[in-house]
């Protein structure tokens, strides 16, 4: 019993571990300016960039044909 118990118990870590680091791969916006003031510029560019969030670096990504929000 404590055999099949501890069997389980490793399968659901690998499982866990495995969805966890699946799911660290964002999309994300990049704005050009961190502030929009009155004062300032009202044009923005918005970059595409597919980012993975533990190591902090950006991954080369072709143009997207199309983008929507």
């Amino acid at each position: 019993m404590k055999k099949i118990s501890l069997t389980v118990l490793i399968m659901v870590c690998l499982v866990v571990g495995w969805v966890a680091s699946a799911s660290a791969h964002f999309g994300a916006l990049i704005p050009s300016d961190d502030i929009v003031t009155q004062e300032g510029s009202k044009t923005i560019m918005l970059e595409v960039r597919f980012l993975h969030p533990m190591e902090g670096d950006y991954m080369e990504m072709e143009k997207p044909k199309k983008f929507g929000v």
